[in-house]
């Protein structure tokens, strides 16, 4: 919806873009009271939407990607980052859902990109119904939803050995890796 400080249609969603936002909090500052204070040209940064975000590598990842972008992040429940972080079970097509549906209603309908770092691993080396939950069919909700949501950018990290698939974990990273094909 026109909250007052939504962006508008006109924003270019590309790094350092221009755009239009409103601005305000006092009554009638919103869009639909005829009056309002505008910002023309202020820069917009696009959203990246990463998923396992409060992990190391997506602390580190959103870090690196703060100066260019706004970065929002898909967790499990209770964990925390220096950014927005939207809870959501990945082996759940529902809960991706309502995760997109919930991305929507606080940050608007672009994402530049999905960055999915979630994958599960067990030490042990043995099988487990969870390399197939949350690897494969979790990377298939999840690109259904973005593909649903009009997400152009899919990045899948893998790992390496998933093209010999040695592992459990590895043939599971080669099947989510077919896909995002």
């Amino acid at each position: 919806g026109d909250s007052p400080y939504s962006l508008d249609s006109g924003a270019t969603g590309q790094p350092g873009g221009q755009g239009t936002c409103w601005i305000g909090s006092m009554p009638g500052a919103f869009p639909s009271s005829g009056h309002r204070t505008l910002i023309v040209n202020a820069p917009v940064k696009p959203i990246v939407l990463i998923t396992g975000a409060a992990g190391n590598i997506g602390r580190s990842l959103a870090g690196a990607l703060a100066d260019g972008y706004r970065i929002v992040g898909f967790d499990r429940p209770g964990t925390t980052a220096d950014f927005p972080l939207i809870e959501v079970d990945l082996t759940k097509d529902e809960s991706i859902g309502a995760a997109l549906d919930r991305f929507r209603e606080d940050h608007g309908r672009h994402i530049a990109s999905v960055i999915h770092l979630v994958a599960f691993f067990d030490f042990t080396g043995e099988e487990n119904p969870l390399y197939q939950e949350v690897n494969v069919e979790g990377t298939r909700y999840l690109v259904q939803e973005a593909e649903r949501a009009g997400v152009k950018r899919f990045v899948l990290v893998s790992s390496l050995g998933a093209d010999r698939g040695e592992s459990a974990y590895h043939q599971s990273n080669l099947a989510a890796e077919e896909v995002v094909l």
